[in-house]
């Protein structure tokens, strides 16, 4: 609570300036930020003029977040830019799957996830995130991993650009991703919007829907997507 608004400074003024000095749009990674009486894990977009596009707070929480006290986040947000439409669930976020069932069902294209893995680098234990959900899902995905040392604990993970299997060179979900999941790394990759919408509107995953069910059982949670 007391260090949340040093964050909130912080990356203020670091990505807001970034942002616009480069003229990109920017996922600032997410902070434990207090709202109110609650504190929450929010990952933060800042558009090409330096303003803060939008939030997104952290739905699943680990072991250890609950210790701390912080508080879950209580639904998905999508954001309309001109480079496609963007989401930023936060890290656990992504291990579950109606995630990204939720945030395609609202229109995202683009979904992108940071993350800070407190545990020795896995292959499988990774494969639990991004990658699945992409499959699944049929949007981009973009990951972003916290590296090195921080409060004494170290943390790994590989940053990555992944698609469905269709729209990639190789036929394995990966544009691109770093060597190292214990160093700093840098990725890039030309993500085809048309492609995406040409591969989604004739993909059997996304015509076996079952919106009566969706809203009879799960009202809360796809009312959004069903409207």
């Amino acid at each position: 609570r007391f260090a949340g608004p040093v964050f909130g400074r912080v990356a203020e003024l670091t990505f807001s300036f970034l942002s616009r000095a480069h003229g990109i749009y920017i996922m600032a990674g997410s902070f434990p930020l207090p709202a109110g009486r609650q504190v929450l894990n929010r990952a933060l977009l800042y558009g090409p003029d330096g303003r803060l596009i939008g939030c997104q707070d952290k739905a699943h929480l680990t072991p250890l977040e609950d210790d701390w006290g912080l508080s879950r986040g209580g639904s998905f947000a999508v954001f309309p830019t001109p480079l496609g439409r963007l989401a930023m669930p936060v890290c656990m976020d992504a291990t579950y799957f109606e995630t990204f069932r939720i945030l395609e069902s609202l229109g995202a294209e683009i979904v992108m996830v940071p993350i800070a893995n407190p545990e020795p680098y896995n292959f499988w234990l990774a494969l639990r995130g991004v990658w699945p959900r992409v499959q699944e899902s049929q949007v981009f995905g973009v990951k972003s991993a916290l590296v090195g040392s921080l409060f004494g604990r170290t943390l790994t993970g590989k940053a990555g650009v992944f698609a469905p299997l269709e729209l990639t060179q190789r036929r394995d979900g990966v544009l691109a991703e770093t060597e190292s999941a214990e160093r700093e790394g840098f990725v890039a990759a030309t993500l085809d919007l048309e492609a995406l919408r040409e591969l989604k509107a004739n993909h059997p995953y996304l015509r076996d829907e079952n919106p009566a069910l969706a809203r009879k059982y799960f009202p809360a949670v796809y009312g959004q997507a069903s409207r």
